[in-house]
């Protein structure tokens, strides 16, 4: 009854969030239109509120089931990976090839074609990923269920006690701690890998625009970005 709740509430502050947004997207857009075709139907509006309730539900998901066993900042970790991540390789597949094999996974390339506002529409998309997040959900009420609310004697799903995080103030900080320090350095440091491996990609996209390479000439006048060393020392800094 507690997870449940707990995902009901999640959903209803979620939708609220969404039906405000897009009421002022909505709002904004055809008080300003001036040109034809630039208004905006109900229709069109609901279905870009149905697009990003499911992906900003999506990485909440997948942490909520993996909260009971990695702990909050784990999850609050994993979930911030898939969502920087997915963005990334959704954003930047076309001209980075180390991302194309990752871009299947990405649940904003998988919903790309539905852009209701731009008169695209892609329902099945959509539809496949609220199935994913149902399942998530369900599976994080189970986790939820037998993680922390069943009686060890149960046979249940459990994980090993470790003694030494008991063992004093410090000890015990630092076991809360550890998962997400690892999971976040994991992420890091793929995302940095990521980066470095494709940096000679980045660079020849951004000499092929004249007006980019102007403008960050003039923002870091000193940095060579038509290098792979000058863009990956101005990327990382």
């Amino acid at each position: 009854r507690l997870a449940i709740q707990k995902v009901l509430a999640f959903l209803a502050a979620l939708g609220l969030a969404v039906l405000v947004l897009e009421t002022l997207t909505y709002g904004s857009i055809n008080a300003l239109a001036s040109l034809p075709g630039d208004e905006v139907s109900l229709a069109a509006a609901g279905g870009q509120a149905a697009w990003l309730f499911v992906t900003v539900l999506a990485p909440g998901a997948l942490a909520f089931v993996v909260a009971p066993i990695l702990g909050r900042g784990g999850a609050l970790a994993l979930g911030a990976s898939v969502l920087f991540l997915g963005f990334v390789v959704a954003s930047y597949a076309d001209i980075v090839p180390a991302f194309e094999a990752l871009k299947q996974f990405s649940y904003l390339d998988l919903t790309a074609d539905h852009r209701p506002l731009a008169g695209r529409w892609d329902w099945p998309s959509i539809g496949l990923l609220a199935l994913v997040v149902s399942v998530l959900l369900a599976a994080g009420v189970a986790a939820f269920e037998r993680r922390d609310l069943v009686p060890p004697s149960s046979g249940r799903l459990q994980i090993p006690a470790i003694r030494l995080w008991v063992r004093g103030l410090f000890l015990r900080g630092l076991g809360e701690r550890l998962p997400a320090a690892l999971l976040w350095g994991f992420g890091l440091g793929l995302y940095g890998l990521l980066i470095a491996t494709s940096a000679d990609e980045f660079v020849t996209q951004i000499a092929q625009i004249p007006q980019i390479v102007a403008m960050m000439r003039q923002l870091f006048p000193d940095a060579d970005i038509l290098s792979t060393g000058g863009f990956l020392q101005l990327a990382f800094f």
